[in-house]
């Protein structure tokens, strides 16, 4: 299914759009957040990044991307409950700091849910916060490009880790050797 993601996003931003769209084609847009649409929009007509826009670029932005937002939020939340043969993404819910453990490829809700268990409840702290979110109406085959952008992810995270962890491990030493000095030091070194 090819879109026409700028004809629908222009169709979107008008008061009253002409187009009628099914919900698989605004959820085929790929939009899953208004931060999303905000890139998006902001790359397409400024060419550049939102956070590198002029105060009053940036607010029109976020006034176009909140217009559509409120268009297809609605869809994408409907979409995504129903569910469908798809790409399914795999995450544990009220963690923070950490990406989705991994997407898979489900023909409905309830499979998904099913493989999510199957396949991540050891990785997670709490399996039954296992959560699997529909996300792209695509074939297998687009886990091959998935899969590494979150091998990718968990390597960032893996550096940030071990750069804490040093840090850290760093000043338990100091606390450590603080603690040795401190427990002879008293009046009685001045006498």
């Amino acid at each position: 299914m090819t879109l026409n993601i700028d004809g629908i996003i222009d169709d979107l931003l008008r008061k009253d759009p002409r187009g009628t769209y099914s919900d698989s084609e605004l959820f085929g847009l790929e939009f899953f957040s208004s931060h999303e649409l905000e890139s998006y929009m902001s790359q397409r007509f400024y060419g550049t990044y939102k956070f590198s826009l002029k105060p009053r670029q940036s607010a029109v932005v976020t006034r176009r991307a909140k217009r559509v937002w409120e268009r297809l939020q609605p869809v994408i939340t409907r979409v995504q409950e129903k569910g469908g043969p798809g790409i399914y993404k795999v995450q544990e819910r009220w963690t923070f700091g950490l990406p989705e453990l991994g997407y898979i490829y489900a023909n409905s809700v309830i499979e998904a849910t099913q493989l999510a268990q199957t396949l991540f409840s050891f990785l997670a702290k709490d399996p039954d916060a296992l959560n699997a979110i529909y996300m792209y109406q695509s074939g297998p085959e687009r886990l091959d490009e998935l899969v590494p952008e979150v091998r990718e992810k968990y390597k960032r995270v893996c550096a940030e880790a071990k750069k804490d962890l040093a840090l850290v491990q760093e000043k338990l030493k100091k606390s450590e050797n603080m603690l040795v000095y401190l427990e002879n030091f008293g009046s009685s070194m001045f006498s």
